[in-house]
């Protein structure tokens, strides 16, 4: 339901949103896993231009290492595009604390990069933006 409401606002907003910043609230776990737990934050979604953007936080059971240092979350704003199916990593970071709190061990912007396609087993895409995708092709 809470899918319904969230593209339904989001329809009836101009395609515009939120900048990289601000997305600290209303995480909502979609999966998890002996390694990991996954979350999305739908407060974050912006639409622009047929690209669907959202920040996806994983949080991991064990310390991992990057340019050693030890981090427990990834966040990172996944952008996937409507009509062209791909998807591309927007921004990032790690962070030492398990809700993204800490030290920030990455962070970076690139939306030069052209995106991998769409896997048809995407879970972030099937339970959520591809909904949005076709609330957007409705317009």
């Amino acid at each position: 339901m809470k899918k319904f409401l969230v593209a339904t606002a989001i329809v009836a907003l101009p395609f515009s949103g939120p900048s990289l910043g601000d997305e600290t609230e209303g995480w909502e776990k979609i999966g998890e896993s002996s390694t990991e737990s996954i979350f999305i934050n739908p407060d974050s979604v912006d639409m622009q231009d047929n690209l669907i953007s959202l920040w996806v936080r994983n949080v991991h059971t064990k310390p991992q290492t990057f340019k050693n240092q030890q981090y427990l979350t990834d966040e990172v704003k996944l952008g996937y595009h409507c009509s062209e199916h791909w998807v591309v990593p927007i921004a990032m970071k790690k962070t030492a604390g398990p809700d993204g709190s800490g030290k920030i061990i990455q962070s970076e912007l690139d939306t030069t990069k052209r995106g991998r396609p769409i896997s048809a087993d995407d879970p972030i895409y099937n339970t959520f933006v591809k909904e949005l995708c076709e609330q957007f092709a409705k317009r």
